[in-house]
């Protein structure tokens, strides 16, 4: 798949969209690492190739990008900057995380050597990744605070639905409400058979 001339050959995007992934298919999978795909839904543990809950896109001879992940840098000016691992820059206003989700917020490292954490765990990071996990589905947003500082440097929107936390409490509380009328259910029972055996015995 790869040219002789630049050793990459750009009839390697044919392979995009081959989804003929079966043992028996004609479709060569050294050709899709040699064709610079390292994200491809033929290629095996695709869900290890992302962080939990992530999905990732090929980025062809380069590598790939996950939509979990995310560069964060801190300008002089202290305002804080999300981009993805291509370096496409983000506009936290138009993100929205997804619950179940695990997050990686690499911080880069700045001058003033100012480190951030994250509303949803006691951690910080001046240098590095910081995970941040979006179980609790009555948050609304995350936030990402300087260090020793409680006012938010960024915030992020969650996918939050109050109608999804209504169903939830109303679900939990029909189970609730079959089980008592179970339990109702087989006492009452268990009286009736015992006053008809009573009833029965009397009348020998």
């Amino acid at each position: 798949v790869q040219s002789v001339m630049s050793g990459m050959d750009a009839s390697a995007a044919l392979l995009a969209n081959r989804t003929d992934c079966g043992y028996d298919s004609e479709l060569n999978f050294d050709a899709l690492l040699l064709g610079g795909y390292y994200c491809h839904t033929c290629l095996p543990e695709q869900d290890l190739t992302c962080d939990n809950g992530g999905l990732c896109s090929n980025v062809q001879w380069l590598g790939y990008t996950c939509d979990n992940e995310f560069l964060v840098s801190i300008t002089n000016e202290k305002n804080v900057e999300l981009s993805r691992a291509d370096g496409s820059a983000v506009d936290p206003n138009t993100l929205i995380l997804k619950y179940g989700v695990t997050y990686r917020f690499t911080v880069l490292e700045n001058s003033m050597g100012v480190g951030l954490c994250s509303s949803f765990a006691e951690i910080c990071a001046k240098k590095g990744p910081l995970f941040v996990s979006t179980n609790d589905r009555t948050v609304q947003q995350m936030s990402l605070n300087f260090e020793g500082k409680d006012d938010a440097a960024l915030s992020i929107a969650m996918d939050f639905k109050i109608s999804q936390i209504r169903g939830d409490s109303k679900k939990n509380g029909m189970n609730k409400g079959a089980m008592i009328g179970t339990v109702v259910a087989v006492v009452t029972g268990v009286f009736v058979v015992a006053i008809v055996v009573y009833r029965q015995k009397k009348r020998k």
